[in-house]
């Protein structure tokens, strides 16, 4: 099974290779003075890396439920509107990725952490996200680009997300689109909070 490359993982994992790497380098020796050369040339290439992105990125800081977060800014303004919008302990749906939960302290309604589009979710699963969410009342659904359009209810081979959608549009309403094209999706009726 393979999971998503990140540079946390990386690290994590990248000692042993750069010690095999090295000792490598060691048993050949007609090699030796390029791959000396070659390492660091990678070193430096790095560190001009790693010293351009950390001038580049410049995260935002803000104060959420479970405490201060230094996030990007993509990040903040998800987090940002989401608090604006709830409170501790509410229902919200995170369709694509469990990510708001913890830092916002809310609930996740449903028994699976994210929908997978086309084959990913099995139509069984999808039924019952949709009663959990007719059941559960769920005031805010947070809809990812990457799941497909919300627009987009034509049925197509094995899209079993294709009743979550219509589901979605008959019962909610778009509230807000993020600049990456994530949305928020409102229930028809919730009026929010007092």
């Amino acid at each position: 099974m393979s999971f998503s490359l990140v540079s946390l993982r990386l690290y994590a994992v990248s000692l042993a290779g750069v010690i095999l790497l090295v000792w490598s380098f060691d048993q050949t020796r007609k090699i030796r003075p390029y791959a000396v050369v070659a390492m660091w040339i990678g070193i430096i290439c790095l560190a001009v890396w790693q010293t351009i992105s950390a001038y580049t990125y410049q995260p935002s800081k803000i104060h959420l439920p479970a405490g201060e977060v230094a996030v990007s800014p993509q990040s903040y303004e998800k987090l940002h509107w989401l608090m604006e919008h709830t409170r501790p302990g509410q229902f919200v749906f995170q369709a694509a990725w469990p990510g708001v939960y913890l830092p916002l302290q809310l609930r996740n309604p449903m028994f699976v952490d994210q929908i997978y589009p086309a084959d990913g979710t099995p139509i069984d699963e999808v039924v019952l996200t949709i009663q959990q969410l007719e059941v559960k009342q769920v005031p805010y659904v947070v809809w990812a680009a990457r799941l497909g359009s919300m627009d987009n209810l034509s049925v197509r081979p094995n899209d079993h997300v294709v009743p979550l959608r219509a589901y979605l549009h008959s019962h909610y309403s778009e509230e807000h689109t993020f600049p990456d094209g994530d949305q928020v999706w409102q229930r028809n009726g919730f009026k929010g909070f007092p």
